[in-house]
C-alpha cells in the first residue's frame, strides 16, 4: 500500500492508499518544532502493521519539517519516501514562469482535479491561504491566484481591532445586514469572502475563456463556503491525495 502524506501550513494529512482507494486517512496540527521522534510515534499510532506499506510520496509547503519526516518515514518503514518535485512526470504541462517557486500543494491539487474529473477545472483550495488554479481541458497549468485565507481574515480583525470579539466561522449567516455585532463580523467575513470566491471564478473563466469550468473546492472551510458561494460546483475531501496517488502512479519504476 501507498502511504501519501501531505505537511501544509496548518494541518499534516496521512492517508494509506490500496490502488486509487483510500483506506485510512489522519489529520494532525502542523508545529514547525515537531521532532523525527514525534513524529515516528504518530506514525506507529496510526498505522500499525507498517510492513503494509510499500511506498511513501509525499508534498510539503513547510520545507524545514521536509527531513524530519524523512527521517521518521525511514525510520519507521525502512522507506525512503519521495518528495513531489516539479522535475517528476505530473502528465500535465505547467505554463507557471517561476515554476521553482510554485507551491508543491497546488501541482498536486492540479494533477488530482485534471486526472479524476478529465475536464477544464478552477482548484480552489481553503486553506492558511486560499489558492485559485486553472487548469485546461488539454492538461495546460495556466497558474492561478492567491488570496490570505478566512481564518487569517477574522484573526487580523480580532488582533487589529479592539472592541471587536473573536467569532468562530462554522455556519454561514442568512442575512448581510445584521443587526448583532457578532453576526455583523460573520456576514462581512463569511458572505465577504463568498463574494471575493464568486468574484475571482467569474474573472478567471473570462480569461482562461472557459466558462464551462468546473469548480472544485477543497481544504478545511470548503463546506461553509460551498454554502456560501454561487459557483463552487464540487467539494473534494480528497483532492490532494488523489494527486499524491496519481503522480506516484506516473513516476512509479
Amino acid at each position: 500500500m501507498l502511504l501519501c502524506v501531505d505537511i501544509g501550513n496548518t494541518n499534516i494529512v496521512f492517508a494509506l492508499s490500496d490502488g486509487e482507494k483510500i483506506i485510512s486517512k489522519r489529520r494532525i496540527s502542523t508545529r514547525i518544532e515537531m521532532t523525527s521522534d514525534e513524529l515516528e510515534m504518530i506514525l506507529l499510532f496510526f498505522f500499525k502493521n507498517k510492513k503494509q506499506i510499500s511506498d511513501v510520496i509525499f508534498s510539503s509547503v513547510v520545507p524545514p519539517l521536509n527531513p524530519i519526516l524523512k527521517e521518521a518515514i525511514f525510520r519507521y518503514t525502512g522507506k525512503f519516501p519521495t518528495l513531489v518535485s516539479p522535475e517528476m512526470n505530473l502528465g500535465i504541462d505547467i505554463l507557471y514562469e517561476e515554476i521553482e517557486k510554485l507551491g508543491l500543494d497546488r501541482i498536486v491539487n492540479v494533477v488530482g482535479a485534471y486526472y479524476k474529473y478529465k475536464k477544464g477545472a478552477i482548484i480552489i483550495d481553503f486553506g492558511t491561504a486560499t489558492t485559485f488554479d486553472y487548469i485546461s481541458s488539454d492538461g495546460k497549468y495556466l497558474g492561478g491566484a492567491i488570496s490570505p485565507g478566512l481564518k487569517i481574515c477574522a484573526d487580523a480583525l480580532y488582533e487589529k481591532a479592539y472592541q471587536l470579539p473573536k467569532i468562530q466561522i462554522f455556519q454561514v449567516p442568512k442575512n448581510v445586514i445584521a443587526k448583532k455585532t457578532e453576526t455583523s463580523i460573520s456576514a462581512g467575513l463569511i458572505l465577504g469572502y463568498a463574494s471575493l470566491v464568486d468574484g475571482m471564478i467569474e474573472k478567471i473563466r473570462q480569461e482562461a475563456d472557459d466558462k464551462d469550468a468546473i469548480t472544485i473546492a477543497t481544504g478545511g472551510l470548503s463546506h461553509v463556503m460551498k454554502e456560501a458561494c454561487k459557483y463552487i460546483d464540487i467539494i473534494d475531501d480528497d483532492l490532494t491525495i488523489y494527486g499524491l496517488i496519481t503522480i506516484h502512479r506516473l513516476n512509479k519504476k
